[in-house]
Parts: structure tokens; sequence; C-alpha cells
């Protein structure tokens, strides 16, 4: 190997060590992995980020009976999907704007509005793996709820 060989392949090794350690360090000028921007975005006093671990499944139960202005029955059904034993509480679902002509929950507590923007899902308590919220909202479209935040 020449000397101009030697040169060019510490060189290209150089660079290459940069170019990891800088992306390691996350200064490359690419945008971070979806595993990295999950954990800035995990908040350090919680183990886990349990807000994906909430599913929303809705179901749209038809038309109101008897009502003749388009009104819709819809079924939401509240879900942990969390890995087993792991338990969620005090879930709060955005809500702004959800105005449920015919809001039924049984029991009472089980999904609540406690602001303007925020709805409370079983009394702060606790989700388990096993168990499901489930309340009917009489509405002329479906209303597309989010987990704003979620303790596990």
């Amino acid at each position: 190997m020449g000397r101009f060989q030697s040169v060019a392949a510490v060189v290209v090794v150089s660079l290459l060590l940069l170019f990891l350690a800088t992306d390691a360090a996350g200064l490359g000028g690419s945008s971070p992995s979806p595993a990295r921007q999950l954990q800035q975005r995990q908040p350090p006093d919680l183990p886990h980020f349990c807000e994906g671990d909430v599913e929303f499944i809705q179901d749209d139960e038809g038309p109101v009976p008897g009502d003749q202005f388009g009104l819709r029955t819809f079924r939401v059904e509240i879900i942990n999907k969390s890995a087993p034993g792991r338990v969620l509480s005090n879930v709060r679902v955005s809500c702004a704007g959800f105005h449920g002509i015919g809001l039924i929950v049984l029991p009472p507590g089980d999904f609540r509005r406690i602001s303007e923007r925020e709805c409370l899902v079983n009394d702060g308590g606790q989700v388990t793996p096993a168990q499901s919220v489930v309340f009917l909202y009489e509405s002329h479209s479906r209303y597309p709820f989010e987990v704003t935040s979620a303790a596990c």
C-alpha cells in the first residue's frame, strides 16, 4: 500500500468515526429516530410513557330512534392495552368541543368533563389491563378523542 493510500485510509476511518460519534450524540443532520423522540418526550419522573397504552374503540350504533335531525348513537370503549400487570390511572382525554347531546355514562364517574378542554376516565382511578370503560353519546358525527395524559 502506497503512502497516499495509507493517508486516504486514515482520513476515511477518521471521518467515519467522527460521523458515528456525532450521530450517537444526536448532532447529525438527520431527524432523530422514533425511539429517540419517545425518550425525549417521556417525562423523567415516570417509568413509562403511558399515553400510548390507552386505546379508543368507537362504534357507530346507528340513528337515534325517533330523531329527525340526523343524530346517531356512538359507543366508546376505552381500553388499557399495556403490558399485563401495568395499571393506568389519572387518564385524561382531550374533549374540547365535545358536545355529546345525550351522554350516557354508567356508572356516572366512568367518563366526565373536568374542564372545558379535558375529560377524566374512571374518576382518575385505576384502569387495569382486563378492564374497559364504556360510554355512549349521541351526536351528528364521531368525536376524535385523544389521551392528553396518563400515569402508570
